[in-house]
């Protein structure tokens, strides 16, 4: 059972206390942890590239003509 409730998540019962509020936000604090230490050790995605999903690919086996 995950304890992140995602966006539109409305509380049942207001107001929040600091127990709710730290495990519903913990999703949030993980992934900019994550995101400073894969900074920091220079392991971020490559940039995007502008490639069209729609060109010719290669085909995986050469041709066989006869």
């Amino acid at each position: 059972m995950s304890h992140c409730p995602g966006p539109g998540h409305t509380p049942s019962r207001l107001p929040q206390t600091r127990r709710d509020f730290l495990r519903d936000s913990a999703c949030g604090f993980g992934g900019l942890a994550l995101a400073a230490m894969l900074h920091t050790q220079g392991l971020r995605a490559a940039p995007a590239t502008n490639i069209n999903p729609l060109a010719p690919k290669l085909p995986p086996l050469p041709a066989k003509a006869k």
